[in-house]
């Protein structure tokens, strides 16, 4: 396997370019969103000293596909109604699957 070392982005500019755009998307769902740029400026240089950014090259990805079966029919049951009456479209989702895995 071939090592590729991480690329260290130590310069404040593309950190905290990274850190607003991560505080945009978690901040996003609160009635007032906290930003950045409400923080004082002297605040956030000293947060961002505290940061090492890098960059990993992924070279391969392996994956499992994981769906309870290993637990008995009427666990794979259960879980896929519960997932199945949740308001969470992706939990639905993952009970079709189950269903579909679970007929084969």
């Amino acid at each position: 396997m071939l090592y590729i070392p991480p690329a260290f982005r130590e310069t404040d500019p593309a950190i905290m370019a990274h850190v607003a755009e991560l505080s945009d998307r978690h901040e996003a769902a609160f009635p007032e969103p906290w930003r950045v740029d409400d923080a004082p400026a002297d605040y956030m240089e000293k947060q961002l000293r505290a940061i090492v950014g890098f960059r990993l090259t992924i070279e391969t990805l392996q994956g499992k596909l994981k769906l309870s079966q290993n637990r008995s029919e009427a666990d794979r049951g259960s879980v896929a109604a519960a997932l199945s009456s949740s308001s969470d479209p992706q939990a639905r989702d993952v009970a079709a699957m189950m269903d579909s895995r679970n007929k084969h």
